[in-house]
């Protein structure tokens, strides 16, 4: 119900962001903290490819909860005894977070579906809004995302600019 009360405040042409110097890694070291338990309980290894340090600008609530939808959404998809990469890396006056987990056997999501609201396709209790949230997060930072899947990995990614 949260997600879908955000998803519906941030849909207003006026919202208003809070733009500020934040750091990438830093906000995914801390959701990956936030993340241990569930990550070693399905015996995940996380793989940092962090090559940028550089500041961007950002609101940092909202980049903060587009990031821990993408982190939480690989570790929900990911096999078990599976490597999630998490990338951070300048991309000529931005800086691009990706993350990339193994598909399951069933195969993926229709990925032109993916950033859709009330799009899932998790038989649990979820309302298919995180996705569709992070799409609304980077369309206010004006950030350039995707979606792609590539030899059995699935990766979102987003860039934001340098500070």
């Amino acid at each position: 119900l949260m997600e879908l009360l955000d998803y519906t405040k941030l849909q207003s042409e006026t919202y208003p962001i809070d733009l500020k110097e934040l750091s990438l890694t830093c906000i995914a070291d801390d959701i990956l903290k936030d993340c241990d338990t569930l990550i070693k309980g399905k015996g995940l290894t996380i793989e940092k490819r962090y090559t940028c340090s550089d500041l961007v600008m950002g609101d940092e609530k909202l980049i903060t909860t587009a990031v821990s939808n993408l982190i939480l959404n690989a570790i929900e998809y990911s096999p078990e005894n599976t490597k999630i990469a998490i990338c951070v890396e300048q991309e000529g006056k931005t800086v691009m977070f990706a993350v990339s987990n193994s598909l399951k056997e069933d195969g993926c999501a229709d990925l032109s579906q993916v950033w859709s609201p009330f799009y899932t396709t998790k038989s649990n209790n979820s309302n298919g809004m995180g996705l569709a949230v992070c799409k609304r997060i980077f369309e206010l930072h004006d950030s350039n995302y995707s979606c792609f899947e590539k030899d059995g990995l699935i990766t979102f990614k987003f860039t934001l600019r340098r500070n």
